[in-house]
């Protein structure tokens, strides 16, 4: 048979493996992180028809080999381990590596791999992983919150450690950063701080404060003024007993003082008339009972108390002239927070039943309170001059940095000896080397972009150029193959 046309068969081989590189090199031009394979030819081994000589003198000269080759085959699928672009993701927990290095996972064998792909998260547990659950590798923090690094910035495969966070210290993060050098940081929200009406002069809005630990997250409005008892209304409006179940707070506190007024027109209207005091004029809060309850409005829509009753539609006798007054002198201030919980939901503090009379404005009141601190200071004689007693809607301070962990870089003598072993990671071979994991930016490697990830390095372009001279390549030894078919033929047809 014709040596032709192994040597075709095998250019056709080797023609066919180099398209499957092209392949998948453009089934991958969009997968972040991926880096792109080249393909490189050899020729095999040669028959020697006849051996070069040496020239012999005056008598001959020398002569050259005869060999005949027998095609080509793969000599290497080399990895470029080229960097490449960024994309913007606009998420804080993608990094991109600007520069040399790879990100270090350890997989649900305990094996160490390998990527330049950053698509990082925090999984249920706390863990940070990637897209497919791998431990996510970086330095052991010591108590002070740094990572324990070696004076030339490198650590052991052994000293690694998955990097994690305390899963409800993670629900109370508002953010998380990653900066250049690893650090992975998580902002904690700040403090609520109050701010106080101007007449406010017995309570240290700088006080009040909402722990980061706390199940409340902020806008908190407090309440502190005097309430008359169920009792004490009854009577001014002509009712019987057990008629109004509960009072409670509106948006604003009442003056502990005497001389309020309370009346109800012939259309069920209830005026209830707060007298001048300490140099400010009275004002009236009006309402309707609605649905067994009663909300005091003024006219700008703060409401100055709250009556509920035991029946939706009780009868309120119509108040004769002059009308009856309420005595609030000597009543307790009572208070009332109200809040929000991380869930959006609003809540009022202290938490108690309809029946239970309000808290007094003590410091003992205010200590058990669960999640909210502050202090008091009531100036003796001065409470009855005050007539606002509401602090205003929180603001958020500048929340604390809470470190999580540090990332860790991988560095080879030998990247391209590296082996994918899909998902976007590589596998240390014998000719990669043994990797040098470093903090990022040191001992050569790049340093972290949050935010973005890497682009893959295929060059379409290249891709294509390759593409055409494969196809070319291929053609031409399958035409080897024709012809040596042919030629084969016309030996079969000398004898007929």
């Amino acid at each position: 048979m014709m040596r032709s046309l192994s040597s075709a068969v095998a250019g056709l081989r080797t023609h066919q493996t180099k398209m499957d590189v092209i392949g998948n090199n453009i089934a991958n031009v969009n997968t972040y992180g991926f880096k792109a394979s080249r393909t490189t030819f050899q020729d095999v081994y040669y028959q020697n028809l006849s051996s070069g000589s040496r020239a012999q003198g005056a008598v001959s000269g020398g002569t050259n080999p005869t060999q005949i080759g027998y095609g080509s085959s793969v000599a290497t699928i080399d990895l470029l381990i080229t960097q490449s672009g960024s994309a913007s993701t606009d998420r804080a927990l993608d990094v991109y590596i600007q520069g040399d290095g790879f990100l270090t996972a350890m997989d649900s064998s305990g094996n160490l791999i390998y990527t330049r792909l950053g698509n990082l998260r925090f999984d249920g547990e706390g863990n940070l992983v990637d897209g497919a659950g791998n431990l996510i590798q970086g330095f052991p923090m010591g108590p002070d919150g740094k990572p324990i690094i070696s004076s030339d910035g490198t650590i052991t495969a052994s000293e690694l450690q998955s990097i994690s966070c305390d899963p409800e210290v993670l629900d109370r993060l508002t953010g998380i950063m990653i900066s250049p050098t690893g650090a992975i940081i998580g902002i904690l929200p700040g403090d609520a701080e109050m701010k106080a009406a101007t007449n406010l002069k017995f309570i240290d809005p700088g006080s009040i404060r909402i722990p980061t630990d706390s199940v409340y997250s902020g806008d908190v409005r407090m309440v502190v003024g005097a309430l008359p008892t169920a009792g004490t209304l009854q009577t001014a409006l002509g009712l019987g007993a057990n008629t109004i179940t509960s009072v409670d707070f509106g948006d604003k506190g009442l003056n502990p003082v005497a001389g309020y007024t309370i009346s109800v027109s012939s259309s069920g209207e209830v005026t209830f008339t707060e007298p001048a005091s300490g140099g400010n004029p009275g004002v009236s809060y009006t309402g309707y009972v609605k649905d067994g309850v009663l909300e005091l409005k003024s006219k700008s829509g703060k409401v100055a108390m709250v009556i509920n009753f035991a029946e939706d539609n009780p009868t309120l006798p119509t108040t004769p002239t002059p009308a009856p007054e309420v005595d609030l002198t000597g009543l307790p201030l009572v208070f009332e927070i109200t809040t929000t919980d991380k869930g959006g939901n609003i809540v009022k503090l202290p938490k108690r039943d309809e029946n239970d009379p309000p808290v007094q404005l003590t410091q003992g009141a205010l200590d058990a309170l669960d999640g909210i601190t502050m202090s008091l200071s009531i100036p003796v004689g001065d409470i009855v001059a005050q007539d606002a007693f509401s602090l205003g809607k929180a603001a958020t301070a500048e929340g604390e940095r809470l470190p999580i962990g540090n990332l860790v870089l991988a560095k080879f003598r030998n990247a391209a000896g590296l082996e994918g072993v899909g998902g976007g990671y590589m596998g240390e071979t014998f000719n990669s080397g043994e990797p040098i994991f470093v903090r990022p930016s040191l001992e050569g490697t790049g340093s972290l972009q949050s935010g973005y990830l890497e682009m893959s390095n295929v060059d379409l372009s290249k891709e294509f150029t390759e593409m055409i001279t494969t196809q070319r390549g291929f053609q031409a030894n399958s035409r080897i193959v024709s012809v040596s078919d042919e030629m084969l033929q016309e030996l079969v047809n000398l004898k007929r």
